[in-house]
């Protein structure tokens, strides 16, 4: 509101709306940043064979199914081999036969939002593989928390409707799992930070370590995405653009366009295509010293 020159008792833009900005704004960006480095939002998840299974579930935090790199493991959960993905349609072509333990897993296939494997295991084994995919940053909310109770507990609590100021609220399971929850009030609670673990869409729990539920009982929460520090005041130009729009502050959306305009320019000139297992992804600044 401040960057839109919107005064509070202005109700122009309402919570919802600003937020609704925010999150088309943190759209926008995600996806530029996708296109210079697909594996910038990569995430990964360990999958456990069952014996005589060749299919498994994808984890559904992976967008649009999107598979970077799939991992063969030990037992001891050390790296085995690299698994090659092949097409669905030659599939039959591969052995289903294992003719040892570590022989299971040689390809992979994706069909429908699971991923199979040749040869199929021929008995358990946890962690088996590690699936690499991308996570796709979840949309920002802005809530509060239940009393302690049931619906706040030491490692979880409830994101519904009756929780909910702003936002909009998924229905999609683990759609919020690497999401952090963040606490806004309370002198115990500000700045509490948790990664959400799992969310159980049919309950609306999300699952996080450990905390103090006193410390955090009934105060405000955002729920927030792990989303590049540096591209925060895109998002911001964006949402005080869409509110001046609405408010019809010609000079004051002007302003927040070019801001816009201003930081995507930055972020297309900053972000490079990473290296494979580099840790850089964002180029330093011409004037930079070792």
């Amino acid at each position: 509101r401040e960057e839109a020159n919107l005064g509070a008792s202005q109700g122009v833009a309402s919570d919802n709306s600003i937020t609704y900005y925010l999150n088309r704004a943190k759209d926008i960006v995600a996806t530029l940043i996708i296109e210079a480095d697909v594996k910038f939002f990569e995430v990964d998840a360990n999958i456990t064979f069952v014996a005589s299974t060749e299919t498994y579930d994808l984890p559904r935090e992976f967008w649009q199914d999107k598979i970077t790199l799939v991992e063969r493991l030990n037992s001891d959960g050390t790296f085995l081999r690299k698994v090659t993905p092949i097409n669905f349609q030659d599939k039959e072509r591969y052995s289903v036969t294992q003719a040892s333990a570590d022989s299971a897993g040689q390809v992979y296939y994706l069909r429908d939002r699971k991923i199979g494997f040749k040869p199929s295991p021929s008995a358990a084994l946890t962690d088996a593989v590690k699936v690499y995919g991308i996570q796709f940053p979840q949309d920002m909310l802005w809530g509060t928390f239940s009393a302690a109770g049931t619906d706040l507990t030491a490692t979880t609590f409830k994101v519904d409707s009756t929780a909910l100021s702003a936002g909009r609220l998924s229905t999609e399971t683990d759609y919020y799992k690497n999401a952090v929850v963040r606490c806004i009030t309370g002198s115990a609670g500000t700045g509490i930070e948790r990664t959400i673990t799992a969310f159980n869409a049919a309950t609306h729990f999300a699952t996080v370590a450990t905390w103090t539920t006193s410390d955090v009982a009934s105060k405000q929460f955002v729920l927030i995405p792990k989303f590049p520090e540096q591209y925060h005041h895109a998002l911001i130009s964006f949402a005080a653009a869409q509110c001046a729009k609405k408010r019809k502050d010609r000079e004051t959306f002007n302003m927040c366009r070019q801001n816009w305009l201003d930081d995507i320019a930055i972020l297309k000139t900053s972000i490079e295509t990473r290296i494979y297992q580099e840790s850089m992804h964002i180029t330093p600044p011409i004037d930079y010293e070792d």
